[in-house]
């Protein structure tokens, strides 16, 4: 009888917890373990799992009170990815979601689309932005208002062909850069990435366009102090980023005057000839931007990277394409072999 007692106090047992429910996680706190795990990934640089994680979310959870932070960071994802048209998309969203509204948030998406703008040669946006986040006061902070805002509008408009514009704000910014140097009270690893923000470009230069290329490479002059300033300022990550940005440019600059085609012209001595003149006037113009950078006075850092230098010496190839193109002979005054050996056999009659 107890036997019999003991099995049916068993069975009863086993049947009441096969029949309890699985404990499933609570949906907030599956929203925030993949916020977290999103957040991780993209402070390790993890671009495409940070993605994962926050599309994640907003499919699991489209109403969630993290919306708005997941579209920023998967625009934050794109963008490490440079993946620029996907990042923009993102970060707009971010703009939807404050449409009414302003907020740090919405103002932190919007400076961030600037970057992608200008990485798509859209100028036009990356001005209009820039002039809608100077309206909005200090959401970003002080020094973004008087130090990287003026200095990027006068990259825009440079970059633009609006030079009156492009000066009214280099002045302004090199107000601040001087006078933030003097009191030394911005943050090393702030000040040069925002050096480096100023000053990076994109060489966005339509085919076959020696004024646009010309253009390009007079508001490269004012962009690249910015660039230069970073090398020899505090030793950060933007130091050599900023050497490295600056002697790509300067790369693909050349290769487009290296590449520069030949006109469509009858006379096809004569659109050499326009060809090589127009090779000569870009090689110039970066033959004056380049003697910029070699005329900088490097001051003494001990045991820091003379950046400066390692660019001057990067630059060496491209300082001979140059040199060669501004030392052809223009075609007119070239003599056909036969002109010119005609020409020795006279030289060596009046011998």
């Amino acid at each position: 009888m107890h036997k019999k007692v003991v099995l049916v106090l068993l069975a009863f047992c086993y049947l009441s917890c096969s029949q309890r429910p699985t404990q499933e996680v609570p949906p907030e706190k599956n929203e925030k373990v993949l916020f977290e795990k999103g957040v991780a990934a993209s402070n390790a640089r993890n671009y495409s799992d940070s993605i994962s994680y926050f599309e994640q979310l907003l499919q699991q959870n489209p109403t969630t009170r993290w919306v708005p932070d997941s579209y920023f960071y998967i625009g934050l994802g794109h963008e490490g990815l440079k993946n620029w048209t996907e990042a923009v998309r993102a970060y707009q969203k971010v703009q939807e979601y404050f449409s009414t509204v302003d907020s740090p948030l919405k103002a932190k998406a919007l400076h961030r689309l600037t970057f992608c703008y200008e990485m798509l040669g859209q100028e036009d946006r990356v001005i209009l932005s820039l002039l809608e986040l100077e309206r909005r006061g200090g959401l970003l902070g002080q020094n973004f208002l008087q130090l990287e805002l003026p200095a990027r509008l006068a990259g825009a408009y440079a970059r633009a062909g609006n030079q009156t514009k492009a000066l009214k704000y280099f002045k302004q910014a090199e107000k601040a850069i001087k006078r933030s140097r003097r009191t030394g009270a911005v943050d090393p690893e702030w000040y040069s990435k925002t050096l480096f923000n100023m000053g990076t470009v994109k060489f966005s230069v339509p085919a076959s366009s020696k004024e646009k290329f010309i253009g390009f490479v007079d508001s490269l002059k004012n962009s690249q102090q910015w660039l230069l300033q970073c090398m020899q300022g505090p030793e950060t990550v933007w130091s050599s980023m900023s050497r490295e940005h600056l002697a790509d440019v300067y790369q693909t600059s050349f290769q487009y005057v290296q590449a520069f085609p030949v006109p469509n012209e009858t006379d096809q001595v004569l659109a050499l000839q326009h060809q090589l003149e127009a090779q000569k006037e870009m090689a110039k113009a970066m033959d004056s931007a380049i003697a910029e950078v070699r005329r900088i006075k490097i001051p003494s850092r001990p045991n820091a990277t003379d950046h400066v230098a390692i660019l001057i010496e990067s630059l060496q190839g491209v300082q001979k394409g140059i040199d060669e193109i501004l030392a052809k002979k223009e075609l007119r005054d070239q003599l056909t072999p036969e002109a010119e050996y005609r020409k020795n056999l006279e030289r060596r009659k009046t011998k």
